[in-house]
């Protein structure tokens, strides 16, 4: 877990660094600082991340020396965008180091842009919270997190109204992985959501309510949501065949917990109607939902293994809440956001430790790693 905790530091260092500088050397600290991790994936061995011998070595093979429509035909159970993506790396010769880089690369890339755009010079506070989030993740799930990362940038180019390039990093997300639909539904999120809070505290709190219901929902009729996914794509068949042995899962609870309390908390302390806070904007309120709905969204995993994987789209909001939190000036909010966020590193080193994804310990045999 070392060599990861360095790796992290040490490219938040640079971000750090990067909003501190300007010109040039601003422009190659971001470089550096975006390359390290991306590195320590590509010299990762393939037992690091149990899909890198799935479907990662298949399609980086099967879309060797051969046409794009041939690549579509041989991998027909891969999404198209990241078979052509494995063919374009396979057209200039690159090797399955510097595919692995680029995979990771577009997680990354896109992650730090829309964690830029919310947080300014505190990007290097947000992206260490990402990285222990999701980089253990990213080293298995390769194509779902791309298509997350895309989908969080996505929803910053809408809110600078930038329709059509959102529209594309929308179509692109989904054609990384179907999952990456979610990215189309995002912003109308949050125009309703918007919309709604301008009115009153009692009609967003309807919003939460319709969220809750529909997760509810999904759990009493588990049997024909999973029978509508299968019938959607062969690769969700496993969900099925799994079904009854998932669980309740403690840590989405405890996070849940922290972003109530510090909910609870701040509109306590400021006396006034929370959504009238001047500091307080409309998109940090809905940066709060989207965490919630995607903690809600995790414990689907009750129903069956890997079903839980949809909230890892409004969960990745989750570095840029905690950071506006660490930036109370209430001294008692401060307090509060600085246990959540020992918290959401301790949990996340023990989920590393732990086994899942299959991410430690860390080898390389090119790095000489054993």
């Amino acid at each position: 877990m070392t060599i990861y905790i360095i790796v992290f530091l040490a490219s938040c260092l640079c971000f750090y660094a990067k909003d501190r500088t300007r010109g040039f050397l601003a422009a190659f600290l971001t470089l550096i600082g975006i390359t390290i991790p991306c590195l320590l994936a590509a010299v990762r061995d393939k037992t690091i991340g149990t899909d890198v011998t799935g479907y990662g070595m298949f399609v980086y093979r099967d879309t060797k020396n051969v046409s794009l429509l041939e690549a579509f035909n041989i991998r027909s159970d891969n999404p198209r965008g990241f078979v052509a993506l494995a063919w374009l790396i396979n057209l200039a010769n690159g090797s399955f180091e510097v595919y692995l880089f680029i995979i990771e690369l577009l997680i990354i890339l896109p992650a730090y842009f829309s964690i830029s755009y919310f947080l300014k010079k505190d990007t290097w506070i947000g992206m260490l919270f990402f990285y222990f989030l999701f980089y253990a993740i990213s080293l298995n799930i390769m194509k779902q997190m791309i298509a997350v990362s895309l989908s969080a940038f996505a929803l910053c180019l809408a809110l600078e109204k930038h329709y059509k390039s959102w529209l594309l990093c929308s179509v692109i997300a989904f054609l990384m992985h179907q999952t990456g639909i979610v990215s189309f539904l995002i912003y109308p999120m949050y125009l309703l959501f918007s919309k709604t809070s301008a009115y009153s505290l009692v009609r967003r709190f309807f919003i939460y309510l319709a969220s809750f219901a529909c997760v509810v929902f999904i759990f009493a009729f588990s049997d024909s949501f999973l029978a509508a996914l299968s019938g959607v794509k062969d690769s969700y068949s496993y969900m099925v065949t799994n079904k009854g042995k998932g669980g309740l899962l403690i840590t989405p609870l405890i996070y849940l917990g922290f972003i109530s309390l510090l909910h609870f908390m701040d509109s306590k302390i400021s006396g006034i109607v929370y959504n009238s806070r001047q500091s307080y904007s409309k998109e940090n309120s809905f940066i709060e939902y989207l965490c919630v709905l995607g903690l809600m969204l995790t414990e689907l995993q009750i129903i069956t293994l890997g079903i839980g994987r949809f909230g890892y789209y409004f969960e990745f909001f989750i570095s840029i809440f905690i950071t506006y939190r660490l930036k109370e000036k209430n001294i008692l909010l401060r307090i509060m956001a600085i246990l959540f966020s020992v918290t959401i590193i301790f949990f996340q080193i023990k989920f590393v430790l732990d086994g899942n994804c299959e991410v430690y310990p860390y080898t390389s045999s090119i790095l000489g790693i054993k």
